[in-house]
């Protein structure tokens, strides 16, 4: 077996565990040992329970496996076994490497050890009976350890706990032996003393060491008084008996007295009181009871003493009642002039001391008077002073309203001012009535500002969060100045640094955000300026540029014309210009109160319903798009900014503000994505709209597509349509010049023609399109220039008529056409001709 793999301990009689040599292991195998094995691999534990072990000793074995857990912090108990003595499985003793056999002898030879230390306790216990039964208790004593130590022997707790129980009770009797026989010699000592006692005739103090022999008995020796001294006892009981009856009879005797006595002294009747007392002394010549007698002689003193203070106070009282009146005389005056000179507070003070001296009195004629002069007195005070209170009070009150209303607290100031309105209940008050009243109505404003704010500061905490979440810098700068503004105002200054660092940093998102855009606004107008003088752009468009490396594109260029201006014609799916059909929409708006909100919006773009005029025609197709803001806010819009952006394939025909033409047109910018209108807006009430509409044209749309040596260049823009001098017919002309310094070989140019259009091309008059396709956005018309010599230019226009100006059109040549054939076959030649001509004339009209 060995050290690693199992622990082993045993339990003795203290209920402590001590751990056991393994190579001793057998030794330890008898009948009234318990053994614990824990085994480290499995973390099992094991309590071998010898078959003689104690009660004692197995209530020992739930603490013993907590102490085996704490003596090493490594053992881990994951399961228990009980193994009782005879009953070992072979697994068992396998794992303790032990023997079967080995373990029976050892339990044997155990067996006759145990018999025979038993054997020695009987014999010790026969000789500590018999020293206990006389008396010999150290005897007892001796011989019950020497039964503990035998008990040790065979680990024998309960034999063990029975003798230290045994000698307690032998110490506890041997106490008791030792007082007894201290209690028998003084009672003997006591006995004599009685004795002298009852032959000198003194029962009280024969009486005291009766009874404290009779509780040396009760107490020590517990058992019955001998005969003698009983009858000694009963001798003096007798004796204390007449004498108590003696001593009863005189202090009844003297007890008649103490009434009529006391009355005497009440009353004042001391001569009669003494006449009493030399009776009950009289009485006492036979008493032998000290403390009956003292008592008397106590109230005779007594007596001796009230007596004199009586006829002291009898004096003093007649010294006194004359002070008080004269007291009384000289306060009376003293009120009289208080309130000649309206000094209410000396009033107070005297009639306070008026109803001092009044208490002092023993006359009750002298206290009824004082009492009605004192209540008019004070009925008469009571009522300025109680105003003087009232306006101290109200006075008070007001300060203390203000001051909350500074500290901003107005429900403690209007609660204040409340209650100090319900003080004004005397006329003489009213005049304070509109002044509180006034105040109330002020702090009320006061109020409802300060809330307006402190609802405006968190509201607007929760936007600049939006703002920042929504990127819109300039908008939060706006809020983030208010907080901090606000802050002041609602006492929150401790949120400045916080509101104060967010707008340092929208701040500098914003300049950031501002000059990237200015940047790129720049290099837009310098991109279009740059090609000015190749195409010529209309007001109110700007057109964009883009340059890219041709290899980035395409790669290399095919020497082969038509293959090259394929390849240049493919970059139109991913190059084209677009045609967008959406106003976006940005509206700055600040409240009276200071909050600010962006509102983003985007509208679809819409053709007008055109119902035909009232001779059936067709109205102009017009687009058109409404903006504007409806006001959010409970109060007024102090401003509202408005930038719409208008797509560059529209052109503005017209703009209504409210329904009306603006007097101030809105300032025009042009954007990457449209041309911006800026419009300001000022004061718009609760719950009001404003209403921005724009009426619209298409414009023709061109992307142009050249390559310059590797470079390739490529021009978006939009052209206006103009109206002819007939209703419907439209014109578009787009020029483009070779301003460069080379021949530009391979130009790629293609026009969007809007929808509702029939068009057809004027110029050039000797080239057509390389390809014309319908798509929802308009007619796709494509130009192949494979070359364009420098300084040369190519204009192309387009005449358009609209679609259903076109159909109106062919409904009166038809009509016109019938008319003339009808003529004709009535055989009114000229008439037919003339309305053939009419016809002609109509159709070169629109050629």
């Amino acid at each position: 077996m060995s050290e690693n793999t199992i622990l082993i301990y045993k339990l003795n009689t203290e209920g402590n565990i001590i751990e056991i040599d393994p190579t001793k292991l057998l030794d330890e195998f008898i009948s009234v040992n318990i053994i614990f094995f824990y085994f480290w691999d499995e973390k099992h534990l094991y309590v071998w329970i010898g078959q003689n072990a104690g009660k004692e000793m197995r209530k020992y074995i739930p603490p013993a496996e907590e102490k085996i857990l704490k003596s090493n912090d490594r053992v881990r108990i994951l399961r228990h076994f009980t193994v009782d003595q005879n009953q070992e499985s072979r697994e068992f003793l396998e794992k303790i490497h032990l023997d079967k056999k080995d373990i029976k002898k050892r339990s044997d030879d155990y067996s006759k050890y145990r018999i025979s230390v038993y054997q020695e306790i009987q014999d010790l216990q026969v000789e500590k009976g018999s020293n206990s039964m006389v008396g010999k208790f150290d005897d007892a004593i001796i011989k019950a350890r020497e039964i503990i130590e035998t008990a040790k022997k065979v680990n024998d707790a309960d034999v063990i706990e029975e003798e230290e129980r045994f000698i307690k009770e032998m110490e506890g009797n041997k106490a008791i032996a030792e007082k007894r026989k201290e209690a028998s010699n003084k009672i003997a000592s006591l006995t004599e003393l009685l004795q002298s006692h009852i032959a000198s005739k003194d029962p009280l103090e024969a009486h005291t060491v009766a009874d404290e022999i009779r509780t040396l008995y009760t107490t020590l020796i517990k058992r019955a008084i001998p005969g003698t001294l009983k009858q000694l006892l009963f001798k003096e009981e007798k004796f204390y008996e007449s004498f108590r009856h003696q001593q009863d009879e005189i202090k009844a005797k003297v007890n008649k007295f103490v009434h009529p006595i006391d009355q005497d002294i009440e009353t004042q009747d001391f001569a009669d009181a003494k006449e009493k007392f030399q009776q009950v002394f009289e009485l006492l010549k036979d008493s032998k009871d000290e403390t009956l007698i003292q008592e008397w002689q106590a109230k005779q003193k007594y007596l001796d003493e009230q007596k004199d203070s009586w006829e002291k106070e009898q004096e003093e009282i007649r010294k006194r009642e004359e002070e008080i009146a004269r007291k009384i005389s000289e306060l009376k005056a003293e009120i009289t002039k208080a309130f000649e000179a309206k000094d209410y507070e000396q009033v107070q003070f005297y009639l306070a001391g008026l109803e001092s001296v009044k208490e002092d009195t023993t006359k009750k004629d002298v206290l009824e008077q004082t009492q009605t002069y004192s209540s008019e007195i004070q009925e008469k005070l009571a009522h300025m002073l109680l105003i003087d209170t009232k306006v101290e009070k109200i006075t008070t009150n007001l300060a203390e309203s203000n001051q909350f209303a500074n500290q901003k607290n107005y429900n403690e100031s209007l609660a204040k001012l409340e209650a100090t309105l319900e003080l004004v209940t005397l006329p003489e008050l009213e005049e304070y009535r509109e002044k509180i009243e006034s105040e109330i109505l002020r702090v009320k404003g006061e109020k409802e500002v300060f809330q307006k704010r402190l609802q405006t500061f968190d509201k607007l905490t929760q936007t600049v969060v939006e703002n920042q979440a929504k990127l819109q810098w300039n908008v939060a700068i706006q809020n983030c100045t208010k907080i901090i503004e606000l802050a002041k105002d609602c006492d929150k200054l401790d949120e400045i640094p916080k509101y104060q660092a967010i707008l340092d940093t929208v701040t500098e998102k914003y300049n950031r955000q501002k000059q990237l855009a200015l940047e790129e606004q720049e290099a837009l107008l310098q991109k279009a300026k740059a090609i000015e003088n190749i195409i010529e752009v209309d007001e109110g468009v700007l057109p964009m540029v883009d340059d890219f490396a041709i290899s980035d594109l395409l790669g290399d260029l095919d020497a082969d014309v038509d293959n090259m201006m394929d390849q240049l014609g493919s970059l139109l799916e991913t190059q084209r210009v677009e045609i967008k059909t959406d106003l976006s929409s940005k509206s700055v708006i600040r409240s009276a109160s200071g909050e600010v909100l962006e509102l983003n919006t985007t509208t679809n773009i819409k053709q007008d319903d055109s119902p035909a005029n009232g001779d059936g025609h067709q109205k102009p197709i017009s687009f058109s798009v409404e903006s504007g803001l409806d006001n959010p806010f409970d109060d007024f819009i102090e401003e509202a900014i408005i930038e719409d952006i208008i797509p560059y394939n529209f052109e503005i025909s017209e703009i209504t503000l409210n329904g009306e033409i603006p007097i101030e047109k809105p300032e025009q910018i042009l954007l990457k994505d449209g041309m911006q209108l800026h419009w300001v807006v000022k004061d718009i009430a609760p719950k009001e709209s404003v209403k921005i509409n724009y009426d619209l044209k298409r414009r023709v749309s061109r992307t142009i597509i050249l390559p310059l040596e590797d470079q390739l260049k490529i021009i978006k823009t939009h052209t206006n349509v103009h109206q002819l001098h007939l209703e419907g017919l439209y014109d578009a002309q787009l020029k483009f010049a070779n301003q460069f310094k080379s021949v530009l070989r391979g130009v790629v140019i293609e026009d969007i023609v809007p929808q509702f259009y029939v068009f057809e091309v004027k110029q050039p008059d000797n080239i057509n399109p390389d390809s014309q396709l319908e798509q929802s956005a308009g007619s796709l018309v494509k130009w192949n220039i494979t070359q364009l010599e420098q300084e040369h230019s190519m204009l192309h226009r387009y005449q358009l008529l609209e679609i259903f100006r076109f159909e109106d059109l062919k409904i009166s040549i038809d009509q016109m056409s019938n008319a003339a054939f009808e003529e004709l076959e009535k055989g009114k030649l000229g008439a037919s001709l003339q309305k053939y001509s009419d016809l002609m004339k109509l159709l070169d009209e629109y050629k």
